[in-house]
């Protein structure tokens, strides 16, 4: 047995140099396929535990949900209108991952995170980082059904720029809420830079036992609001 698998392991490294042509250890070979610039994806789900979840498509700037746990990718449904939006002195622009080289969209959906580059928007550079909550000291925390959003913004223009953001969420009020510590219009000197935090929370109003949440909360906006 033990002479069988070594063969079996010395004939698989022969291979594997084959088909990479050469090059030292495993070669060139598990990398043409270009597994590591993934593109294309919808997102990271990102959400409490056993509270469903919202993913971000920064290849498109929209947004998908499950609001009823258990699921897999195929569960989550688009939320219409759902964008987010930048406006710069005064010209407003619904955010999406920006473009490499390549023509990939440039974004990292590695759960529990999801790094999004937005590229320049009329001289603002954003990235944004989202997440899923942890919190080992209270366990309620981690279990409500929100996701949280930090976009950063860097001033590369020639001049101060008035700036404001937006998580629309258009016709959703019993089901959707958002809170952010970024509200109104905010100056960005030529510069300088800036950071807005936003929690998105959801709430299934149907099975009132399908959730541990529902023991907790009876609306969305307390639970954004929690979350901030």
């Amino acid at each position: 047995m033990r002479k069988t698998l070594a063969l079996a392991i010395v004939l698989l490294q022969a291979a594997l140099l084959a088909a990479g042509n050469g090059v030292t250890g495993l070669g060139k070979a598990f990398y043409d396929f270009d597994e590591l610039k993934v593109n294309g994806t919808t997102g990271t789900p990102l959400g409490g535990f056993g509270a469903g979840g919202i993913k971000y498509n920064a290849n498109d700037g929209t947004f998908a949900a499950m609001l009823k746990p258990p699921a897999d990718a195929y569960d989550f449904k688009p939320v219409k209108g759902a964008r987010i939006e930048m406006t710069v002195d005064g010209r407003t622009t619904v955010l999406k991952g920006a473009k490499t080289a390549d023509g990939r969209t440039d974004d990292d959906a590695l759960w529990p995170t999801h790094r999004v580059n937005f590229g320049c928007i009329d001289g603002i550079e954003a990235t944004m980082t989202a997440f899923s909550p942890f919190d080992n000291k209270d366990y309620d925390n981690m279990s409500l059904p929100y996701a949280f959003y930090e976009i950063s913004m860097a001033n590369s223009g020639d001049r101060d720029a008035k700036v404001s953001l937006r998580f629309v969420f258009p016709e959703y009020v019993k089901t959707w809420a958002v809170a952010s510590d970024c509200t109104g219009e905010k100056t960005i000197r030529k510069g300088g830079t800036a950071t807005a935090r936003f929690v998105v929370a959801w709430y299934d109003h149907t099975d009132p036992e399908l959730a541990h949440y529902k023991n907790l909360y009876a609306s969305p906006q307390p639970i954004a609001k929690r979350g901030l």
